[in-house]
């Protein structure tokens, strides 16, 4: 029998990463744990993509985009968004820097808008 090594899945590496340097609190690990599973399902549209064409025709015969082109655009806005609700400093960062900033940009954004950013 051929033992075959199972290759961690895109959000498993995405959740070790960030697991590995930081420590979250039970709100942070449920937000992790969708944008872990954003990035799987993103990994498996990526994946299709590889192999599928770009362009597809339409209902009339038209060139239109993939389908799967929007799905992922759709996804990685999506994996963004959650990660930066989890609001992990960046590289060299200060954590309270950082959190400070990105509370005064939101506070901006209320005070200027009428809405809040995510």
């Amino acid at each position: 029998m051929k033992l075959t090594k199972k290759t961690d899945s895109a959000g498993d590496r995405l959740r070790k990463a960030i697991l590995a340097e930081f420590e979250l609190t039970d709100p942070e690990l449920e937000l992790l744990a969708k944008a872990a599973s954003v990035a799987d399902l993103l990994d498996r549209v990526e994946g299709e993509l590889a192999g599928a064409p770009l362009v597809e025709a339409g209902s009339r015969g038209q060139p239109v985009a993939s389908p799967l082109i929007r799905s992922q655009i759709e996804l990685g806005g999506h994996l963004v968004r959650l990660l930066e609700a989890l609001a992990l400093p960046l590289g060299d960062e200060d954590n309270e820097e950082s959190r400070t900033t990105q509370q005064a940009r939101k506070a901006a954004m209320v005070r200027w808008h009428g809405r809040s950013i995510r």
